[in-house]
């Protein structure tokens, strides 16, 4: 994956710093592109795999003020258009800043311009160059934010020293989506967190955001398992999730719609289940938006038993787990030809 940046702009955002308060700085052209941790930080965002901390944002108007910001930080020629760039910069900045949450770290955050191009024909699946609009926060300890004092730049630091290395940064998002092996789902901006995913980075675009595939297949399957509840009195069970996993033969591995999921899930609650019956179990306006990568999908059960024993099996091995409900209670009931005892920790 070949990556050129074009420009970085940068400012310092913390919860009780007032916008009047937060510098910004530049840097453009050789002296931008020089910088390889950026471009490492950069393909980290963009090879990351539909992963619990990724979230998929739409621009469902793109009318707002933050969709115009962060299309001018993607597409303007930084060289030529400076001050544009900057003070589109300067507005996402802003933006963050006033919602940032009151414990979250200070730090530092990177408007940057870049071209991706896989010359190779490696990760990405879509031909030719792409120009996108990365917005990385690196949360700095205290010692390393004073060594980014407003008049300084980024080539008289070593980068090293005062950035995280590319696996462990905080948050960061690319826009539009760059479709890769590992990340195939339609939307407008992809968002990553590592470890803590905050409500606030994910709405200061004024963008509405759906999970990475695997979360999102696992609220579907339980919304299909609570509308057959509703209709059956039983949830769904291990040899659902194995009916459910059918989508990736149906859809030969591809990224699945609405209309794909809607079938698979009458299947499985044995009547037919339509699109809004879905989105309103997981409280999504707009079922068109629900989307699943057919490669992502669940493929473990776990049954609770009176909220303090859980019976974890994969779905493949269903045959062996058999619930049933008696006028006692609930069984679980396992089969096999052999069994091991271990002690476990606390």
């Amino acid at each position: 994956m070949d990556i050129d940046i074009q420009g970085i702009a940068y400012s310092q955002i913390a919860y009780p710093l007032d916008n009047s308060d937060q510098w910004q700085n530049l840097i453009a052209g050789e002296e931008a592109n020089d910088l390889d941790l950026f471009k490492r930080y950069i393909k980290e965002v963009v090879i990351k795999g539909d992963v619990s901390d990724v979230t998929v944002g739409h621009f469902d108007d793109t009318d707002v003020e933050p969709h115009d910001w962060i299309e001018t930080v993607r597409s303007v020629d930084v060289q030529s258009e400076e001050q544009e760039f900057l003070d589109a910069a300067k507005r996402v900045s802003e933006k963050l800043n006033d919602m940032i949450h009151q414990a979250a770290n200070e730090g530092v955050l990177f408007n940057v311009q870049a071209d991706i191009e896989d010359r190779d024909g490696g990760n990405i699946a879509e031909e030719g160059p792409h120009r996108v609009a990365t917005i990385l926060k690196l949360d700095l300890e205290e010692e390393e934010r004073l060594q980014l004092m407003s008049d300084n730049t980024l080539v008289e630091l070593d980068l090293d020293d005062i950035f995280p290395e590319p696996n462990e940064l905080q948050k960061g998002l690319c826009y539009p989506i760059i479709k890769v092996q590992g990340f195939r789902l339609p939307g407008d901006v992809k968002f990553y967190q590592k470890d803590n995913v905050s409500g606030y980075f994910q709405e200061f675009l004024e963008c509405s955001s759906d999970p990475g595939s695997l979360d999102q297949a696992k609220k579907v399957f339980n919304a299909v398992s609570q509308i057959k509840r509703d209709r059956t009195g039983e949830l769904a069970d291990g040899n659902d999730l194995t009916r459910f996993k059918s989508l990736q033969e149906s859809s030969d591995g591809d990224v699945v719609g609405i209309d794909h999921i809607t079938t698979v899930a009458g299947e499985i609650v044995g009547s037919e289940v339509s699109s809004d019956d879905i989105a309103e179990k997981m409280g999504v306006d707009d079922p068109q938006s629900i989307a699943i990568d057919s490669t992502e999908l669940p493929n473990k059960v776990k049954y609770t038993v009176d909220d303090e024993i859980d019976v974890t099996f994969p779905s493949s091995a269903s045959d062996h787990v058999r619930r049933q409900t008696t006028d006692d209670g609930v069984e679980v009931i396992i089969t096999g030809s052999d069994v091991d005892t271990n002690v476990l920790d606390r």
